[in-house]
């Protein structure tokens, strides 16, 4: 594992640094770690459409009102800028992920 010094004076002025797979980061708010965006239920895989919408779109923890804002890592302002189409069907290929991860649990216990 490397280490890397981190100048806290440029952290307060407001800057973030990001580890080279951006899951990580170190600002104003402190360390944070990027969620699991798989759909796997520990992720987003129980989340509704309007719930990933609704995190895109106005920062809200697990989509939900009255709570928390996101935390960088999530580049939300970036992801609030997509349409209604896109965030479907990035929220679309999540659920055929957990589908296609069903499926091929079930065909492991040659139960398809």
């Amino acid at each position: 594992m490397r280490t890397i010094e981190v100048n806290g004076d440029e952290i307060k002025k407001g800057w973030v640094l990001f580890n080279p797979d951006l899951t990580a980061s170190a600002g104003p708010r402190g360390v944070s770690f990027a969620a699991n965006l798989t759909s796997d239920p520990t992720g987003i895989g129980n989340w509704s459409e309007a719930q990933f919408r609704k995190a895109l779109r106005e920062e809200k923890f697990k989509g939900l009102d009255n709570t928390r804002p996101l935390l960088p890592p999530m580049p939300w302002p970036n992801f609030g800028q997509l349409t209604d189409a896109d965030i479907k069907a990035v929220f679309t290929f999540y659920s055929l992920r957990t589908l296609y991860k069903m499926l091929c649990r079930r065909r492991s216990n040659g139960l398809l």
